[in-house]
């Protein structure tokens, strides 16, 4: 694969750029009205697909046992790559402000054939 579609990034960080709209559960949990607080998880679970319009660019592949981790004043996010052969991240999120947590295993597969690059989540 050419170097210029490599991002400088890896898979476990660029997974953490999908926690951008996280406020939208502190929203749901807040919410009283069932239908709207299972609205607001649907467009929360939608929004994470923006990584992938976002970004043109492959990120590094994460070594197994690698972890990243990223804390602010909303949340606390950890990843940890469990399989390196398929592919396989551990995601963990716990918000501070309204006490949720959030947990997901991606598998993600990358083709490569000269003129295309296809991503499968």
């Amino acid at each position: 694969m050419p170097v210029y579609f490599n991002d400088p990034t890896s898979l476990l960080q660029k997974c953490a750029t999908a926690q951008e709209y996280n406020y939208l559960i502190d929203m749901a949990v807040k919410e009283m009205d069932p239908v709207k607080r299972h609205a607001l998880v649907a467009v929360h679970s939608v929004s994470t697909l923006t990584l992938c319009e976002k970004s043109t660019t492959k990120p590094f592949n994460p070594l197994l046992g690698e972890t990243y981790e990223f804390v602010n004043d909303d949340f606390e996010y950890l990843s940890e790559q469990v399989s390196h052969h398929p592919p396989v991240t551990a995601c963990y999120t716990r918000g501070k402000k309204s006490n949720y947590i959030l947990w997901s295993c991606q598998k993600t597969n990358i083709n490569f054939n000269g003129k295309n690059l296809l991503i499968k989540q």
